[in-house]
C-alpha cells in the first residue's frame, strides 16, 4: 500500500506504525458484519503475537506478493 508522500505529490510506501494503525482500523471496522475475531498469543520465544481469524478470506501470493482475497459462496 502506498500513502500520499509530505512533499512534491509523491507517494511512499507505508510506514510499519502505519500498515499496523490500517490493519486493525480495518479489522475493527468490518468485524461486525464479518465475523473477525483475535486472539493474544505468545510465541515459542514468548513474543507477543496478536492472530486474527477472518471467515470467509484466504491469502494468496503470486509474482512475490501476497493479497487477502474474500472468498464468496
Amino acid at each position: 500500500m502506498q500513502v500520499p508522500a509530505k512533499r512534491g505529490g509523491g507517494k511512499r510506501e507505508t510506514a510499519e506504525t502505519e500498515a499496523y494503525a490500517l490493519t486493525l482500523a480495518a479489522l475493527g471496522a468490518v468485524s461486525r458484519w464479518t465475523g473477525v475475531q483475535w486472539k493474544n498469543a505468545q510465541d515459542a520465544e514468548g513474543n507477543p503475537l496478536a492472530i486474527a481469524v477472518i471467515p470467509g478470506a484466504r491469502f494468496n501470493e503470486s509474482k512475490g506478493k501476497t493479497t487477502l482475497d474474500a472468498i464468496h459462496k
